[in-house]
């Protein structure tokens, strides 16, 4: 038996998770910056790129997770089998994608 949360109260887990999930980074950051800023230089320029090299490649591959979220969803409401099938191909995939990663961040770093 599902239950429904009341609007209300859907929208603020939703909002909650939003700022959650959008604004930690960049705190994360700045706590990141104030520690490093007490040691040399050389490491305080180096945590700007960082940070934004994996911020983006997280922004830019979350959307995995909430593609694979909506049609699980969907299937299990309708009662079909095919969530399985969903979630195995999603893991596929983000298994392809990070491998791809892996190989491509290990040729760069050789080279450089």
């Amino acid at each position: 038996m599902h239950t429904q949360l009341p609007l209300r109260q859907t929208m603020t887990l939703g909002v909650r998770m939003y700022f959650a999930s959008n604004h930690c980074s960049p705190f994360l950051s700045i706590v990141d910056t104030g520690f490093v800023g007490i040691g040399p230089v050389t490491q305080l320029e180096a945590l700007m790129p960082a940070s934004l090299t994996c911020d983006g490649a997280l922004f830019l591959f979350s959307f995995m997770g909430t593609a694979t979220t909506g049609l699980v969803t969907r299937e299990v409401k309708k009662g079909k089998e095919q969530a399985q099938r969903i979630v195995a191909t999603a893991l596929f995939i983000s298994f392809c994608i990070g491998l791809t990663c892996t190989i491509l961040s290990q040729t760069i770093l050789a080279e450089g």
